[in-house]
């Protein structure tokens, strides 16, 4: 507690062991806050992940749409920051209007949403003008994400990135451009970059795809997926601490030392070649010796 002359400490509770006593109200049902206000104060984030087997696996809603397993996940088909908002925006108005009608207002509504579409499949996504699609997701990691908001108390709007990829950086040189390139250029200047770019001293552009790109620019808060850590990734995006390690490994058996046996110096040749050997040398020494034969060199 700072005061006009110093700064004095004051306590605010005792820890003992595993034990922890806070000098503050304790309101009933043992909670630290009053639970209207801590209802109220929870806060929303933007999660977003992708598919990788066990760890997001995307399944269908029910028939009544609920999940059966795991959270409801939205498939989305953007990746900037502000259509992103407009989209969960849009969501959360619907759902806030969803609960305060009652059954008859909503068939009679829904009814009359879907008369105006005249192709059968937007009579099955009638949200499809905001470009989304609800199903659900589980896994490894969405079971960690639910026990993360659960103990930590926030909210969470779960989707999927758009293009299903993890991240990766790619780099454009924007000194050296064809004229196809410059077409593409100015018309990726009229339209707004749904990425984030970080410009680098010497000319080039850095860009992120995937769940990177969303993180970088702010689309999304955090992520929970099977997102592995890399030094260039460490640079824009902060990891917690890992809870999966993968990693090659080979299983060779050792070679035993054994002794050196007796006729070892046989084992260059095959025994077929050391009697070919043998034999010649029989040969020579026999047809050398023989008072017969003539020319002895």
């Amino acid at each position: 507690v700072p005061s006009s002359t110093s700064v004095k400490w004051k306590r605010v509770g005792m820890v003992s062991g595993r034990s922890v006593r806070l000098d503050t109200i304790i309101w009933p049902g043992g909670d630290l806050s009053v639970a209207a206000v801590s209802t109220r104060a929870r806060t929303v984030f933007r999660v977003v992940t992708a598919l990788a087997p066990p760890f997001v696996m995307e399944s269908e809603l029910d028939e009544d749409g609920q999940c059966l397993r795991g959270l409801p996940c939205h498939r989305v088909l953007t990746s900037d920051k502000d259509n992103l908002t407009l989209v969960f925006n849009e969501m959360q108005r619907l759902e806030e209007e969803e609960d305060d009608q009652d059954e008859e207002n909503q068939y009679t509504e829904y009814k009359q949403f879907t008369s105006d579409y005249v192709d059968d499949d937007d009579r099955f996504f009638p949200f499809q003008k905001f470009k989304y699609r609800t199903n659900c997701c589980y896994g490894l990691s969405m079971d960690l994400l639910e026990n993360i908001a659960q103990e930590l108390e926030f909210d969470f709007r779960l989707y999927i990135v758009a293009d299903g990829l993890f991240g990766s950086r790619t780099v454009n040189n924007k000194n050296s451009r064809s004229r196809r390139d410059v077409g593409k250029k100015f018309k990726e200047e009229l339209i707004k970059t749904e990425r984030e770019k970080e410009v680098d001293s010497d000319g080039t552009d850095i860009k992120w795809n995937g769940i990177v790109g969303d993180l970088v620019s702010g689309a999304a808060h955090m992520s929970f997926a099977a997102l592995s850590v890399s030094s260039a990734r460490s640079e824009v995006i902060d990891f917690s601490s890992p809870y999966f390690f993968s990693g090659v490994s080979f299983l060779a058996s050792p070679q035993q030392k054994s002794e050196i046996p007796l006729m070892a110096f046989l084992l260059p040749f095959s025994p077929e070649l050391w009697i070919a050997i043998f034999t010649s040398n029989q040969l020579t020494l026999f047809s050398y010796y023989t008072p017969s034969f003539g020319n002895k060199y």
